[in-house]
């Protein structure tokens, strides 16, 4: 809410958001960030908060874990 559409705009470096669809960031918020980031992608999860990449007060599944991982390490490479 504190940072102008505009500033966001502006932000050329590529952008990978992550979220959960049940996270404390709406996936509407996470989805409006992604379309104001001119050089980004976005991933959706299921879960809740941090799941996706086992954040340490969210449990996650050893596949979980590899399988965002295995992302990110693509759009690295991208």
């Amino acid at each position: 809410k504190e940072i102008e559409e505009a500033t966001i705009k502006s932000i050329a470096t590529p952008s990978l958001i992550m979220n959960n669809d049940q996270d404390v960031v709406l996936p509407e918020h996470a989805m409006r960030l992604f379309r104001l980031l001119p050089n980004s992608r976005l991933a959706i999860f299921p879960g809740v908060h941090g799941e996706c990449i086992g954040e340490s007060t969210t449990p996650a599944t050893e596949e979980q874990v590899e399988y965002s991982a295995a992302l990110i390490a693509g759009w690295l490479q991208s």
